[in-house]
This record gives C-alpha cells, structure tokens and sequence, in this order.
C-alpha cells in the first residue's frame, strides 16, 4: 500500500528501447515523466546561490557578479549548442548535463578562491622581496660611513696597540734571557744532585755492611745489667784476663766516658783494676755509654789511639778475649768481650767509608750552594714574569679594544659586502618583480572572468577537437565582453589553468608539446572529475604512466579479474589506478568509485566497493582510457567524469612527423633538437623552482637580512644559477632556431604525412572496417623514407640475430640486466662508427623533399589501398589527391566543396525549352551554382552559354566518353579540374574515368593500375608483433600462397614451425597453446575461419 517504485533510465541509446519492446508494462503500467532540460532560470538560481559565499566576485549587486551569474546558464546552453554542431559534422557525441554544471560552479568556487590568494600571495611575496631590495641599497650609504669613522678608530686602537708590543718584546726578551740561566742553573743542580745520590747510595751500601756487627754488640749488652757490673765492680781481685777486658773498654771510652780519667794525651791515666772500677763506679751509666758508643763513632767523636789500644789488648790476649773464653770468668766480662770485639770491627767498617762520607758531605754543600743560586735565579724569573704578565694585561685589553674595533669595522665592511652582493644578485630580478607586482594587480582584476573561461573550458570542452574548443571559448569569452566582466588582453585558458614550467614537466613525461595537448593535460591536472580520456593513438597513457610512476600507478581493465583487487589496493594505499583499453560502459560496481560518492565516518571518507567499505586517501586518482577513436559515451559518465579527446591533431602529427623525418635524414640534428627541447623544458621548471626559492627565502629572512651571510651567499648562488641557465637558455634557443630553420625544409613531408594520416582516420566514415593506428603508419612512412635514404645502409644483419638470441634469453632468464646492457651499448657504438651525415642544401635540398614526399604519398596509398574494397580505391585516392591539391593551395576549398556536393542554387532562372529534352531541373539549378566559381566567369555566364550554344552543349552531353571529348566553345579553356564540375554535373556517370584520368595526370599510373598481392613483399613489411589480417570473399583462400613463402623460409608443417588451426567449438584452447609455443620457440600460426 505505501510502496512507491521509480525507474530510471537514460534515454540516450537503445538501452530504453530494448528493454521497452522486452518488457511491455514498463510501459503500459507506468507513468512515464520524462525530464525535459533545465530552464534557464534554474541555471542562473542555482549559479547565485552557490556563488553568494564567493568574496572575490565583489559586492552582491555588482556588475562583475551579475555578468558571471548570466554566463552560467549561457555556458551551459552554448555548449550544447557546440555539442550539437559537433555532431553534425563530426559524428561525435557530447552531452552537458546538469551534473556537468553543478561540477562547473564546484570547479570555479574552488579555483577562483585559490587563484586569487595565489596571486596575492604572490604579489605579497615579491613585494616584501622588493622593499628588501630598497631597503638594502638605502643602507648602504649609511654602511660606507660608519666604515669611515670606524677606520680613524681602527688607526688610533692600532698604534696603541703597536707601542705595547714593542714594550712587551723587550720584556719578553728579558725574561728568556733570566730564564735560559735559570735552565743553566737547573742542569748543574740536577747533575750534582745526580752524583750525590750515587755517593750516597754506596756509603749507604758500606754501612749497611756494618749494621750486623752493632746489632751483634747491642745483643751482648742487651743481656746484661747493672748487677752484673756491680758484681764485676765488687771483686776485689778479678781473675785473669777480666781487668784486660775491661782495660780494653776503658780505652774505647778515653775521653768520651768522664769517670774515666785521662791524661793531656787523652789516655788512660789508670789503667788498673782501680781504674776499671771508678769507669763502673755508675754501672748503669756505664752500659748506658756502651750502648751509645755506636753514635759518638758515628759522629767521630772517637779517636782512632783509643780504638787501637783496645785492639793490642784483644790481639794481645789471642782467643782468650772471646765470649767463650770470659763466660767462664764473669758474664759481664763476656758481653764486654763480644762487645769491644763487634765495636772495633764496626769502627773499621765506618773509617774505612769515611772518605766517601766526606765527598758526600762536600757535594751536599755544593748541591745546596747551587740550589741557594737557582732559587734566586728563580725568584728573578718570577718577578720579571710577573711584570710581563702585567705588561701582557694590558697588552692583551689593548689588542682585544683594537680586534673589537676591527671586527666592528669588518662587520659593517662585510655588511657593506654583503648588502652590494645582495643588491648585485637581485637587481635584475629587482625590476622583472616590480613589473611583475604591477601586473599582479591587473591580473586580480581579470582573475574571476579569465578562471571562469579556464574553469569552462575544462569542464564542458575537453571532449571537443581544437576547432570546437576554439568556438566554444570564443563564445564564452564574447558573451563575457559584453557584460562587461574584466578579462585579461587574450584570455587564454590554458594560461589560467598551467604555467610554462608545468608544461615543460609534461613534456619531459611524454605529453606531446603541441597546444591541444597541453589543453589536455591542463584539463587532466585541474579538474575535480576523474578523467576518461579518449586517446587512439595511446599518447595520452604514455603520459599519464610516466607521470602518475612516483604514485605507484596501478593498470587494469574493465571486467578483469582482479580488477576489484586492484581499486581495493589504490584506494586504501592512495595509489592511482588506470582503467585501459575501456569500452563505452562503465561496471556497476565501480561506479561509487567513478561518481566520487563517498560516506563520511567520523574523520574519514569511506567508499562502497562491492559489498566493501573502503576507506578513500587523499592521494587516490583515478584515471580512465579508450582505444575507440569515436566511443559514445552516455549523458551518465560524460557527466561523473571530465572526457578528454585525446587524438592526436593535424598540427600535432605534422610535428611529430617531422622530427621522424629528420631523424631519419639528418639523425645528427633530430639528436640535438631532441636534447635542446630536454634541456629547454628543464630549463624551463628549474628557473621556475630558482625564482620561487628566492622568493621564499627572501619571505623567510628574520631580523637584519645582512646579518644572514648564509641566506645572501645561497641568494647570490641561487641568482648565479639563474643567470647560467639564462645563459644556457638564450644559447639554446639560437642553436635550436638555427636547427629549425633546417629542419623547416622537410616540413612539406611532415604536412603530407599528417594529411594522409587524418584522411585514412576519416575512412571510417565510409566503412567501420576502415581504422587505422598511429604507430603502423609511423611504421609505414618510416619504411617510406628508408627506402630512398641516401645513407648507406647497415650491412651486418648477422649481428641483428645474434642479438635477438640473449634478447629472449633476457626475458626468461636470470641474466636479464647484462644482456639488456649489451643490447643497448653495440647498437650505439654503430650508429657511431656507421653514421653517415649527407647535408644537402638549395636546390638539391627541395629536390629531396620532393621525393620524400612523393614516396611516402606512394608508401602510404599503398598500404591503405591492400585493405580497401575495390569500391572505395577511386573515391580514396581522388580524396588523397583534392586534399594534396587544397594543402598546396591548387584548388580552394570553396571550389571542392562545390565539385564534391554541386549544390542546385536554390533560385534558377526558368530552363530553356531547348533543354528540357537533355537537362533536368536539378542540373540545371546545379549549373547556376557554378557560375560563382570563379574559371567559370572568365567564359561568361554559363547558362547563358548554355543557352546560346545549346546544341554544341548537347552534342557533348551526349559522347560516350565525354571526359575526353571536346567542350562547347564557351568553355573549351577550363582547366582538367574544372572539367570535372561539369562531369559531375551534367554526366556523372563518366565521373569515374575523369577521375581516373586526373588522377593519372597529377600523382602518375602507380595510383590507379594496382599491382597483384605480393605475399613476400608483405611478409618484409610485417614484424613479429603485427600480426596478418585475410579479408576473405567465398572461393578465395591464402593457405597456399602462405605455405609456398614458408617453403621458401624452411617454416612448414612438417618441420612443426607452422601451425593452421581451423577455429571453431573446442579449438581455443588449442590456439592459446599454439600460440604460446611458437611465441616462446618462434614459428607461423594461420588461424582460419576468425569471427
């Protein structure tokens, strides 16, 4: 009950039709509501509704905004009227749809806005750069004087500083002086220092030899103590040898120990038992002076008669005087015994190591005598030291005022520098700035008329050819004059939409350099649809493969396997994807994709894919070709996408094909074009890339732009680098000119080839059987030219084959980077050792030209005639030769149209009756048209000759061959051209051998008298990826005279080289696996009976 249904469908195409005759209540059950066209007025409402936002436009009720609001719907039914003329006489469909306009409105809000903050963005840019540059050449007036005084100060700080390092030479002097004595002084103190530690070192050595024989003595006196002397000092009569002992003890002690008494000598007086008592009267004392007796010999405090005297008594007393020998008679007696023994052999030990201790003592008094002077030398040192120090202070605050002063001056002289550099480096682009800013300022007044043309033209006109597109701009830029809407002095779209520099990257990529090419791509680069380019000759996917590289371009076709896998891969990675070879319909299931409907998801755009959401980067595109030279697309993907046409033009190809021509006669010149054109596009985009660094750097700069020596020297290197490429730029193009003006000699062939090129392309218009490509035409005139070079050929055609081997070996194999080396490296070193270069020049140089061209019209008829019907070879080549003679300017174009289409003239004066048996109404009115050619004015007016002469007209319009027959008298000068209106008129049925005749006389008996199939001729021109195609009547069949070339080349079917497959039910398989082989192993495949 609530259900409601609508269909919808196009009615462009039998779509509608077809499924109307299937299914008859879509007709008889519906209501059919068939959407007429916008009206003119919903154009314009919704033009100022989506432009109200839009500032740049001015006020809402200025004239500028009015005039852009009437333009809208205006563009809108303009290009349908082009479209509509376009097919006409094109046979090409072009649909604006209001998709197409709203796209329009989408496109020009967005570019206007951009366009005009880029200009002043622009303007901004080069206008801060200028007042740098004012400001800059302001100071350095100011900079030069400050250098001035600073020098006077520079001069004062300088001479101060000159005085102070004379005075702190002199003290320098002074103090090395002092301190090379003090290095003298040092030496000799370390050298005596040196010996005395030796001396010392061996009296050390000797006395430590003793320090055994002390300890020994100690040790006895260690056991011993007073009460053993007291005991000893008690006897009153000691037995024998005890009183020598202690006699011996009293004479080591003469004059050391006071209890013992001595004489004027210094001997014992006493020397009795008596004696010996009053020396241990004190026995404490007495061990005491024993124990420190190893001191006074250290000191020698001991005389040596003292040491000796006790050595008689020992000596004297033999082995008696032993610890052994006493320890039976008194203890006390034996520690004396061991004593005096160790003493007096220590004494000898110290006497014998007392020279030394004596030179020891002498060179101790010398060390410390010469330390005493180095010290003071020393001290001298410092105190001069401490005075340079002073000296140096003051030297060095004097020197660090001047090197202030002087860095102070070097900092303005290097400012100065670096503000004449800067004002050296950007003077030049000084003055191209500030008419660049005046211009800027024009142009933001012409922004929103000419990006309104630009945005136009890429969204209504790029499925037009260059005449179209030059009708439809200047009807839109007319209307907008007329409105008054401020527009540049040539509005030119291709201006709005890319700069030099853009094109000049294209061109490095492959685009073609011609202007409807550069439409294209400026069309392709700001358009906001996806792109469905229309492009036969394959250009255009060049191009667009080596540009979208960096992008990881992805290729697929339309129902492909993995085709959805593809757009899965480019959408999620923002990779572009390229849709090729393209039919005239567009899948379902990409259509979301196609369309740009996308979901929003929170911060993402997401688009359904199949039954996938997929979530669409920024960096995606999409880009879609076609092979069909005339596709019919509908009003539905003509509006989702911007279609570009493409196919190569007359002016394009006449390029081209002069460069191959060149190439071909005079490869030195077609090489150094080819690098100069290189050079120049580079030349181009690296100016471009220079002037926008300097001005960004410039935009960049902080503070004192002459502070930053780092900016003004990569300025200075940037202007360096601009002025080279100029250099380079302006020699480039004087090379290329002079390579032109050479290369301008051949052009007449380029022209012909371009001629013939669009002629065989409108064959199709005859019958769809009729299609050609570029590439074998190119094949075609290159073979042409080949075979009347002038050059001696290449004879080693052995070294082509073997090189062919390691070619596929490359291609299956491992080894494929080696062999591709070397295929690249002999090739060049022939053309080096083989090149020959034939200038020709004047006359000799049109004589070739003439030959080039007659051959490659020959070369090229001939192609195209093998494939034609024997129908349509006449109409062909009498098409060749009216477009020949129209190209040279023989015949007019007013006059072919008139000869081709002998339009009646639409008002006749009556017929005679005289004519009514022989001449119908129609002929009549017809020759009446031909009086305002003008060959036909020079006889008079022709029916009055008509007329007057009616027999002699009638005895000629009777001749059985009235080609050759003799006109009336009236007309018996008009030229073999001529003749052929009245032929066309008046008998048309011996048009053909007129014709024929014509023919014969301007392009000679090669175009009509046909030579039989020559299979072996063929089979030279053909390579191994073209591929024979049999047009086959019934009764005719090619098998034998394929199997007699065979023969010939040792390929048949028993050597299993060639393979005929009759093709029908369960043979495709068969034919893929034939196929496979033979293109692997190499051989011939005949498929026959192909649908």
């Amino acid at each position: 009950k609530n259900l409601h249904m609508s269909l919808c469908f196009s009615p462009v195409g039998d779509a509608m039709r077809n499924r109307a005759k299937k299914f008859p209540a879509l007709v008889n059950c519906t209501v059919i509501d068939w959407f007429q066209p916008w009206p003119m007025d919903a154009l314009f409402n919704v033009g100022q509704k989506f432009l109200a936002p839009i500032e740049q436009l001015g006020p809402q009720d200025s004239p500028v905004r009015a005039g852009i609001l009437d333009f809208l719907p205006y563009s809108f039914e303009s290009t349908g009227q082009v479209a509509q003329v376009f097919m006409s006489n094109e046979r090409r469909f072009a649909y604006t749809t209001p998709k197409s306009f709203l796209e329009l409105i989408k496109l020009y809000t967005a570019m206007v806005g951009k366009k005009v903050d880029a200009l002043e963005d622009q303007k901004d840019r080069l206008t801060n750069g200028l007042d740098k540059l004012r400001k800059t050449q302001e100071d350095v007036a100011g900079l030069e004087e400050d250098l001035k005084e600073k020098a006077v100060v520079v001069a004062e700080k300088a001479q101060a500083a000159d005085v102070f390092a004379e005075e702190v030479g002199r003290e320098k002097a002074n103090v090395q002086a002092e301190s090379e004595k003090a290095a003298v002084e040092a030496t000799n103190c370390s050298k005596i220092a040196a010996d005395v530690a030796i001396q010392q070192k061996s009296c050390e050595e000797d006395l430590a030899k003793a320090i055994p024989l002390v300890k020994e003595a100690e040790s006895a006196l260690d056991v011993l103590d007073k009460k053993d002397f007291q005991e000893l000092k008690a006897l009153a009569k000691p037995p024998g040898g005890v009183d020598l002992v202690c006699e011996a003890a009293m004479h080591l002690q003469a004059g050391i120990d006071p209890n013992i008494d001595i004489d004027k000598k210094g001997q014992v007086k006493d020397t009795s038992w008596k004696g010996s008592q009053k020396m241990m009267n004190a026995p404490e004392k007495f061990l005491q002076n024993l124990k420190e007796y190893k001191t006074h010999i250290d000191d020698g405090n001991v005389p040596q008669i003292n040491v000796e005297k006790a050595r008689k008594i020992k000596d004297g007393m033999g082995d008696d005087f032993t610890q052994a020998g006493m320890a039976k008679k008194s203890g006390a007696a034996a520690g004396l015994c061991v004593f005096i023994i160790n003493i007096i052999m220590y004494y000898d030990v110290v006497i014998q190591v007392e020279p030394k201790r004596q030179a020891l003592r002498e060179a101790t008094e010398t060390l410390n005598n010469a330390n005493t002077k180095l010290a003071e030398v020393k001290a001298l040192v410092a105190d001069l030291e401490a005075k340079l120090a002073k000296l140096m202070s003051e030297f060095d605050k004097a020197m660090a005022e001047k090197n202030a002063v002087m860095a102070e001056a070097q900092k303005c002289q290097t400012k100065l520098d670096m503000a004449q550099r800067l004002v050296n480096a950007l003077s030049a682009n000084g003055v191209i700035w500030e008419q660049t800013v005046e211009r800027t300022g024009e142009e933001l007044v012409f922004i929103p008329g000419d990006t309104l043309i630009a945005c136009s033209f890429a969204s209504y006109v790029g499925v037009f050819t260059r005449q179209y597109r030059e009708q439809a701009v200047s009807n839109f830029t007319k209307f907008l004059q007329d409105k008054n809407v401020p527009l540049g002095p040539k509005p030119d779209p291709l201006g709005v939409l890319a700069n030099d520099a853009e094109m000049a990257a294209w061109a490095g990529q492959g685009l073609p350099s011609d202007r409807v090419s550069c439409e294209n791509g400026a069309i392709m680069t700001n358009s906001q649809r996806w792109c469905l380019i229309i492009d036969p000759q394959l250009q255009g996917i060049v191009w667009i493969k080596n540009k979208e590289v960096d992008n990881g371009l992805q290729i697929t076709r339309m129902g492909h396997s993995k085709m959805l896998n593809t757009f899965e891969v480019g959408l999620d990675q923002g990779k572009s994807v390229m849709i090729e070879n393209m039919g005239e319909t567009v899948e379902a299931v990409i259509m979301p994709v196609v369309s740009r409907n996308t979901i929003k998801r929170g911060n993402k755009k997401v688009v359904k894919l199949g039954d996938k959401e997929i979530v669409l980067k920024d960096s995606f595109r999409l880009f879609m070709q076609t092979k069909l030279s005339n596709p019919h697309y509908p009003p539905e993907i003509q509006a989702e996408t911007t279609v570009i046409n493409f196919t190569v033009t007359e002016d394009g190809l006449e390029d081209q094909l002069l460069f191959l021509v060149v190439k071909l006669e005079r490869p030195d010149l077609a090489k150094k074009k080819s690098e100069l054109i290189q050079q120049q596009n580079e030349f181009k985009v690296t100016l471009a890339q220079l002037e926008a660094l300097l001005l960004e750097k410039l935009a960049n700069a902080e503070g004192d732009i002459l502070d930053d020596t780092e900016l003004i020297l990569s300025l200075e290197e940037a202007k360096k680098t601009s002025d080279e490429v100029k250099e380079k730029v302006v020699y480039a193009q004087e090379t290329e000119a002079k390579i032109n003006e050479t290369s301008e000699f051949y052009r007449p062939t380029g022209s012909r080839g371009s001629l013939l090129f669009f002629l065989m392309c409108d064959l199709c218009k005859m019958h769809t059987f009729y299609k050609y490509s570029l590439d074998s035409f190119v094949m075609v005139v290159t073979r042409a030219v080949n075979s009347v070079t002038l050059r001696k050929p290449k004879e080693p055609k052995q070294e082509k084959v073997e090189e062919e081997k390691p070619e596929g070996e490359d291609e299956d194999g491992e080894d494929g980077e080696d062999g591709g080396e070397e295929k690249e490296e002999e090739p060049q070193e022939e053309e080096e050792e083989e090149e020959e270069i034939i200038e020709l020049e004047g006359k000799e140089l049109k004589q070739r030209v003439v030959v080039l061209e007659n051959v490659i019209t020959y070369f090229v008829f001939s192609y195209t005639r093998r494939g034609l019907l024997d129908a349509d070879k006449l109409t062909v080549v009498s098409m060749m030769l009216f477009k020949i003679l129209l190209r040279a300017g023989k015949v007019s174009h007013e006059e072919n149209t008139i000869l081709i289409r002998a339009p009646p003239d639409p008002n006749p004066p009556p017929i005679p009756d005289m004519a009514k048996s022989w001449l119908t109404e129609t002929q009549w009115a017809q020759m009446k048209s031909l009086e305002s050619v003008d060959a036909f004015k020079k006889s008079g007016k022709l029916l009055e000759s008509l007329e007057q002469d009616a027999l002699g007209w009638k005895r000629w319009f009777t001749e059985e061959k009235a080609e050759i027959a003799d006109l009336p008298r009236s007309v018996r000068d008009l030229t073999p051209y001529h003749r052929l209106f009245l032929l066309r008129i008046l008998r048309p049925d011996r048009i053909g051998g007129a014709l024929t005749q014509f023919i014969t006389d301007n392009l000679g008996t090669d175009y009509i008298e046909q030579p039989p199939f020559d299979m072996e001729q063929s089979y030279q021109e053909s390579t191994c990826i073209t591929p024979f195609f049999f047009v086959l009547f019934p009764g005719v069949d090619p098998t034998p005279v394929i199997e007699a070339l065979g023969r010939k080349l040792s390929i048949t079917e028993a050597n299993g080289r060639l393979i005929n497959i009759s093709m029908g039910q369960g043979q495709e398989k068969v034919a893929l696996d034939a196929l496979t082989k033979s293109a692997r192993e190499g051989g011939w495949i005949m498929l026959q009976n192909i649908h």
